[in-house]
């Protein structure tokens, strides 16, 4: 999730230093916020039984997998609406007035976890997951060979 997490920040700071930069030029640029979409991403996490168990014990609302139709209803609309943040789930509105807050409260909630799940962290795939991340892998072996 580390580097899953980085990039996503990145995109992020990104879109907003793109913002400033082409704005004067009537250029809108937006970002869209999803949690948990049903995806071939997400179905992919769900396959590993320690991601699963470890999402399923993230509190409420964050716990569950949202539908697609709604969260893609949501980025269009927000896209129409040339929208700087479009949310596609309705909760995550309400948690940026306390991201500043979220990076202690997931590095201690994450390291008892962790703890938690320790002995059976070593058998969890890393990498990328879902169809997507079987596609990526197995075109680097068809390039390798």
């Amino acid at each position: 999730m580390t580097a899953y997490c980085a990039s996503k920040s990145g995109v992020e700071a990104y879109a907003h230093a793109l913002r400033g930069e082409v704005g004067h030029r009537g250029v809108k640029v937006g970002v869209g916020y999803l949690s948990w979409t049903d995806t071939d991403m997400v179905r992919g996490a769900d396959q590993d039984e320690v991601m699963r168990e470890l999402r399923q014990r993230l509190p409420w609302p964050a716990n569950k997998t949202y539908p697609l139709g709604p969260a893609v209803d949501r980025l269009v609309d927000g896209i129409g609406r040339r929208a700087s943040h479009v949310y596609g789930q309705w909760w995550l509105r309400g948690t940026q007035a306390v991201r500043g807050y979220l990076p202690a409260v997931i590095g201690a909630v994450g390291q008892r976890e962790m703890r938690r799940f320790g002995d059976r962290l070593t058998g969890v795939r890393t990498g990328l997951v879902g169809a997507g991340g079987n596609a990526d892998e197995q075109h680097r072996n068809t390039v390798r060979d």
